[in-house]
């Protein structure tokens, strides 16, 4: 068990995107969304002693932009959703139209193998949450848990107040179960800035260099010398303000500035120092509050009397360590990776011995068909042979008279006519015959019934293609929350549902489309022709 404070500690509020091989942090590790047998600096015993948070709380829409209500809510080791499903509900409410105008530019210019799903643009280094992990101490001496809760809590709420509309946190994670760790906090936030001030910004900035460009290019068209510039284009501006994911802006937009102004921006000048030291002293200050002491002298990059080569050596081991932690977290994503491989392995198998029992339904009911054919071409046969019969026994079919010899052509002619009449005759009695009757009726309702074989046999087929569909419906997990987030999770439904996103997109490319029809009506005769022509050939 991990021991209490003893003396003095160091606070670490550290911060980040993604790993040393470029891969964004996982929500996965933070609330332990997968197999921890197989991660061995974990104790599974203490897994379940850990604490998690979601702080986005109720979701609504002001006049111009889009809010977001500070609610923390704590929750128990046996949660009802995980960190992942939490984010996507909370990038879909804040986001969605930020997706919807990317994949319109992409629509536009006929790059549909771009167009991004709220899972892709989630993933992008752009785009992604950011992870801060805070620790107080080591992991032999460090603060009451319960303490660093407490000092948690407070620091959320100092965060939320000052920059909690467009920073917003999103969840944390308390790790209590790694033994060669201190107790330390995963927090994920987003940045999230307003995209009118955002853009008009853009295009003050685009104005100001087209009107450079324009002189420069019309002083190369006078001298005939040069390389022309281009001009940027002008960003479209909505009615209703939404929420962009941009740290510059909305560092910006919160009026952090760098450290130093006068001197120009740069990878140590820049807004992110300046809100990250404000953090920190926040932490450190609320910390102070509850009696804990902290050391905030910087410690010393190297120890005195310690040669090169052993600092080097004792480095070497620290990154060696690091790499075998993250090998065993690889080997434990892979090892998920694997049972999930093999579920689906069985889903397959499952879903074989399924189209094979259709198949084996789908030849049944072939062969039932082949004898309802059979059936009727019999049923006509026989048909005939009464007609057969019925000529042979009860009636006497006319003959077709032939002209004699010396016979005048009016005779001939009478003895046709009489043949025609006593034709029609006989054709009557044998239509009106009640055993002929009788059997085309049966021949009826077996072109009926095969109809019918028909249909079915179409919808069993139809059935066995549909059968992976049906498999994932079922794989789909109702979730039920607390009273407390019901309307959150009532507007992820409804924007995750597909026909509203597609909405959002078909209202994007109409405002593009008004957009360059008003362009067109100030251009030239020629010009105009030329866009109309450039816009049908696109549709």
């Amino acid at each position: 068990m991990k021991t209490a404070q003893q003396s003095g500690v160091r606070s670490g509020n550290h911060s980040g995107r993604k790993s040393r091989n470029g891969k964004v942090y996982s929500t996965k590790h933070n609330d332990r969304q997968f197999n921890v047998s197989n991660a061995e600096h974990i104790n599974q015993e203490d897994v379940s002693a850990n604490r998690y948070w979601t702080f986005a709380g109720l979701m609504e829409r002001g006049d111009k932009s889009l809010k977001v209500i500070p609610k923390t809510l704590k929750h128990d080791n046996k949660k009802i959703f995980s960190f992942a499903e939490y984010e996507r509900a909370i990038y879909y409410v804040l986001f969605s139209e930020q997706l919807a105008m990317i994949n319109a530019n992409y629509f536009r210019q006929r790059h549909q193998e771009k167009v991004q799903s709220m899972e892709e643009f989630i993933t992008k280094d752009k785009h992604c949450a950011e992870e801060d992990i805070i620790t107080f101490g080591t992991r032999n001496n460090h603060i009451d848990i319960d303490t660093f809760e407490k000092i948690f809590m407070k620091y959320v709420e100092w965060h939320n107040e000052k920059f909690g509309d467009y920073i917003i946190l999103l969840d944390a994670a308390l790790h209590l179960d790694e033994p060669d760790a201190a107790p330390h906090i995963h927090l994920r936030k987003v940045w999230a800035a307003d995209y009118i001030p955002y853009a008009e910004r853009c295009n003050a900035e685009a104005k100001q260099h087209n009107k450079i460009a324009e002189q420069h290019n019309a002083e190369v068209q006078k001298s005939g010398h040069g390389k022309k510039m281009k001009l940027k284009k002008l960003k479209e501006i909505p009615e209703d303000d939404y929420k962009i994911v941009n740290q510059t802006e909305a560092l910006l937009q919160l009026g952090v500035t760098r450290p130093e102004p006068d001197k120009p921006e740069g990878r140590r000048n820049n807004a992110k120092m300046t809100y990250t030291k404000l953090c920190r002293e926040a932490l450190i200050e609320i910390a102070k509050q509850f009696g804990v002491e902290i050391i905030e002298e910087p410690r010393e990059k190297s120890e005195n009397g310690l040669s090169l080569l052993a600092y080097k050596v004792r480095e070497t081991k620290a990154e060696l360590r690091q790499l075998e932690e993250e090998l065993e977290a690889r080997k434990s994503e892979l090892k998920s990776a694997d049972d999930e491989v093999s579920s689906l392995k069985s889903q397959k198998v499952d879903l074989e011995n399924q189209n094979e029992i259709f198949k084996n339904q789908y030849n049944e009911l072939q062969q039932q068909n082949e004898m309802l054919e059979s059936e009727i071409i019999d049923k006509q046969d026989e048909i005939l042979q009464m007609i057969y019969e019925l000529e042979k026994i009860k009636l006497e079919e006319p003959v077709a008279p032939k002209k004699k010899f010396a016979e005048s052509d009016e005779k001939f002619k009478a003895r046709q006519a009489d043949y025609e009449k006593r034709r029609k005759e006989y054709l009557l009695q044998v239509e009106n015959f009640p055993a002929v009757q009788s059997i085309r009726k049966r021949i009826k309702e077996l072109e009926k019934r095969k109809c019918l074989i028909d249909a079915e046999v179409e919808e069993r087929v139809q059935r066995v293609y549909n059968r992976e569909m049906l498999m994932l419906c079922k794989e789909l997990k109702t979730i039920h929350l607390p009273d407390s987030e019901t309307n959150i999770w009532d507007y992820y439904l409804e924007a995750t549902n597909e026909k509203n996103l597609m909405d959002v997109q078909q209202r994007m490319y109409d405002k593009t489309k008004e957009q360059q029809q008003e362009q067109s009506s100030a251009e030239p005769e020629h010009k105009q022709q030329k866009s109309k022509t450039g816009y049908e050939l696109e549709l």
